[in-house]
């Protein structure tokens, strides 16, 4: 190995790129500098071409800190007070901060939890700003929540090591790529079989009491709330010098 070229990608960009030449070593270290731009993993993929035209890859991901680049902390003048009682806040984040203040009651949070943005929440939204969210196995994922877990078994070949990362290589030299096989199994669905003496099927909505014939419901109809003026702060201000 005469030489290798290594490319670190965050993101979805390639942060950095150099080419290192070898005095016909097998073994060289390197080092880069770490920014905020490749948090929260960066994908470093080394690479070089063989004699024979062969491209030769690998890659690892490194696991960064500091993608969140500002902070904000608040603070209040008393834990608990009464009604018609003026609450003084302290908000502290860096100069010039747009920050957005939200103050609802705590009975808002009994119909759903989980719209409230949080760290692992920002950080799980820029992990996908990565283009390697691909695999050869199409029905090889799963839905989980609101987002989706590929099966990737790992990489083989050059061509799922660029894959991977994220990259796209255009080269006329021989990049292995690897077909895998996929085998699935029939799901046999178990047909009802007809038992005697069984009385005939009831309707689904027998058991909502809407039966042709059957008397109204004196059960109120369940109304689902979309008002809520418990919502009783919402403003929006810059943090000063």
């Amino acid at each position: 190995m005469k030489y290798f070229t290594y490319q670190v990608i965050g993101r979805g960009d390639v942060i950095m790129a150099n080419t290192i030449k070898l005095a016909d070593k097998k073994t060289h270290n390197f080092r880069f500098l770490a920014t905020y731009v490749m948090a929260p993993v960066a994908h470093v993929m080394v690479y070089y071409v063989k004699e024979d035209g062969e491209v030769v890859a690998n890659a690892l991901d490194i696991e960064l800190e500091g993608a969140l680049q500002n902070f904000v902390n608040i603070t209040t003048n008393s834990e608990e007070t009464q009604p018609g009682t003026d609450v003084e806040l302290t908000v502290e984040a860096k100069p010039n901060s747009y920050v957005g203040i939200l103050g609802v009651d705590q009975s808002v949070l009994l119909l759903k939890s989980g719209s409230d943005i949080t760290k692992d929440a920002v950080l799980e939204e820029l992990r996908l700003y990565d283009s390697n969210l691909q695999t050869p196995y199409h029905y090889g994922f799963n839905f989980r929540g609101n987002a989706l877990n590929y099966w990737w078994p790992g990489s083989a070949t050059a061509r799922e090591v660029f894959d991977s990362s994220g990259a796209v290589i255009l080269t006329n030299g021989l990049v292995h790529e690897h077909f895998p096989w996929v085998y699935y199994r029939s799901v046999h669905v178990m047909e009802e079989a007809a038992v005697p003496n069984m009385p005939p099927a009831i309707e689904e909505t027998a058991a909502f009491g809407s039966v042709a014939g059957a008397t109204g419901s004196t059960e109120p109809a369940i109304r689902v709330r979309r008002n809520f003026p418990e919502t009783w702060l919402w403003h929006m201000l810059e943090a000063g010098v």
